[in-house]
């Protein structure tokens, strides 16, 4: 019997032992010790590490992923303890453990020099290094776990050391002869235990290579069986081959048999059937898309003759709206649109957009209508006819409320068209920006305007300055905090606001002369008064030049409309003066930056 289970590999014999207490009392005596030998040199594992019996290295072996420390009390449990912790430390990092259990391990059976120190075992550190199993500390677990410190030592190899030593005779010769022997088991321990790590790394890299050929085959022969049931044309489709070999019943170190094959046939035509669905949804996607960026870019272009007395709906508006759509999604898709496809809802287009203004008007009346009952459209143009979204809280003044688009809606994000870039504005709830009409209301009074008759364009001209003494006192360096009215309204409600001097005043417009105001020049808020061309200001300047051959006062023939929040539309916000003999802080640079252009 014993020459027959010479032929089985350690792992055998081990799973042979655990079967029942015969074999168990059979492989585990003395005498079988020649069994455990025969095994292991006939699988090519290296002498065992001393200390350790040739059952207890090859169990050793086969479990170098689940070491589990044994807190046990004799000698002996101490010694299979610390060479067991000294193989785990060595092989770590060829078996990439789970990091919380490796984790616990070190932080309950391990402890520094100065920790030892402290329980009163007093040896230099340089000593620990030679005579005890020691580990090297991964950054993290050394930085969060162990405050820095670099190397643990085994603390049950530490108190075998030290019961041992206590166990000698109190002289420096035997002690130090001690430590030489110590040193000398010490070292061939390592030995070994190199040996076994370049033997675990070789066997690894054999299982590494087979595993990855079996899985290849696998691979190879599920796709022929695939092509042969009509799946060919589909798996030509790189990105349906990828997730195919991503499968968990195809990527798998397995041999496909015919009866695993049956078995797993209908999940993998399922499989490969959805994927068949997503990609021709995905590419369809992707085709609306397109169409859907072509149509923008028209009725950008669109956008910039719109008559004076109109504006121009959010593009999704007018995307989505069913000949436009129609177009977008019912011509075949190996039609490539062009212009001409869209001549039919262009010509009906100019009334679409006079419905939506209508109706957008009507929504921002009605909205005002609300805070003030006697309300008619002429209040809309009045400085404190002032407007948020409810899904987005920014202070919009009328019209710019017209062309706000909303961002996002999540209340009505299940509605949301997959291939267009945004959400229609008929989700859009307009509301009163109380706190902005509250502060417009101070602001006016301060300057003995009256805001039930101020209109929107004389406070916009006038963008009266004030001194928030309620933000200066949030300052460093006691500075004063100025702002236009259109950042006061927006940040400033119940905050002290003054009137400001002229003395201020001027030095506030030198002040704001010197910041850079490319970024809302830059906005499509320029009107051609010649012929209604809307655009950014240098190219409404341009087209001045070329179209209409005017070469001077050109900024008499523009109109600045601002459509933005009301925080954007007239340039630098918060002005700060600080007091004589503090120095400021520097500037932020004009960066060379035009985002300015005659293109889309």
């Amino acid at each position: 019997m014993r020459n027959i289970f010479g032929y089985l590999e350690p792992p055998e014999l081990l799973r042979l032992a655990r079967t029942s207490r015969d074999l168990r009392s059979i492989l585990m005596s003395r005498s079988s010790t020649c069994v455990w030998k025969t095994s292991r040199q006939n699988a090519g594992i290296p002498d065992p590490v001393p200390s350790l019996s040739e059952p207890a290295f090859a169990d050793l072996l086969s479990n170098l992923l689940f070491l589990q420390h044994d807190q046990g009390t004799s000698d002996q449990l101490d010694r299979g303890s610390k060479v067991l912790q000294e193989m785990r430390a060595a092989l770590v990092r060829l078996r990439d453990p789970a990091t919380v259990f490796v984790s616990l391990i070190i932080i309950y059976s391990f402890a520094s020099a100065k920790e030892l120190k402290e329980c009163g075992y007093e040896l230099d550190e340089a000593v620990w290094n030679f005579v005890v199993p020691s580990y090297r500390l991964p950054p993290d677990l050394a930085r969060f776990e162990w405050r820095g410190v670099a190397t643990v030592y085994l603390m049950t190899a530490v108190k075998a050391l030290f019961k041992k030593a206590l166990s000698l005779p109190m002289d420096n010769g035997t002690f130090t002869a001690f430590l030489s022997n110590t040193k000398r088991e010490r070292d061939t321990e390592l030995q070994q235990i190199h040996a076994c790590q370049l033997w675990d790394y070789q066997q690894n890299l054999v299982k590494s290579l087979e595993r990855m050929n079996a899985r290849e085959e696998r691979k190879t022969m599920i796709i022929g069986k695939l092509q042969e049931l009509g799946w060919r044309e589909e798996l030509t489709h790189g990105s349906s081959q990828d997730e195919l070999i991503r499968h968990k019943l195809v990527n798998q170190p397995r041999v496909l048999t015919d009866r695993s094959w049956r078995n797993i046939c209908a999940t993998l035509e399922a499989f490969m059937s959805s994927l068949k669905t997503d990609r021709l949804s995905q590419e369809r996607t992707h085709l609306l898309r397109t169409r859907d960026e072509f149509l923008q870019k028209m009725l950008r272009h669109y956008a910039k003759r719109l008559p004076h007395a109109l504006y121009m709906p959010p593009l999704p508006d007018i995307v989505l709206w069913g000949p436009f759509r129609w177009i977008i999604e019912d011509t075949p898709s190996h039609v490539k649109l062009q212009a001409h496809h869209f001549s039919e809802p262009m010509k009906q287009l100019p009334a679409f957009i006079e419905q939506w203004n209508a109706e957008r008007h009507n929504k921002a009346l009605v909205a005002l209508q609300k805070h003030v009952p006697q309300a008619t459209s002429s209040d809309l143009n009045l400085a404190i006819s002032l407007f948020c979204c409810k899904s987005y809280r920014a202070v919009w003044s009328y019209p710019g409320i017209m062309a706000h688009m909303c961002g996002g809606m999540a209340d009505h994000e299940s509605e949301r068209v997959e291939w267009c870039s945004g959400t229609r504005s008929s989700y859009c709830e307009i509301e009163m920006a109380t706190e902005a009409i509250d502060v417009t209301r101070v602001i006016c009074n301060l300057y003995g305007l009256d805001p039930k008759t101020t209109s929107l364009e004389t406070l916009m001209t006038l963008n009266p300055l004030v001194e928030c003494k309620t933000c200066s006192r949030y300052e460093h360096y006691e500075a004063r905090c100025f702002k236009r009215w259109t950042q006061a309204a927006t940040h400033c409600r119940g905050h002290e606001l003054l009137v400001v001097s002229k003395i201020d005043e001027a030095v506030v417009v030198a002040k704001e002369s010197q910041q850079d105001c490319r970024w809302y020049q830059a906005q499509e808020w320029y009107r051609c008064k010649e012929c209604d061309y809307k655009y950014r200001l240098k190219s409404v300047r341009k087209h001045l030049q070329k179209v209409h051959q005017i070469e001077d006062n050109l900024d008499n023939h523009i109109e600045y409309t601002p459509l933005g929040r009301l925080l954007e539309s007239t340039g630098p916000s918060v002005t700060k003066i600080y007091p004589p003999g503090t120095r400021e802080p520097p500037a932020m640079p004009i960066l060379p930056w035009d985002p300015d252009s005659d293109s889309d």
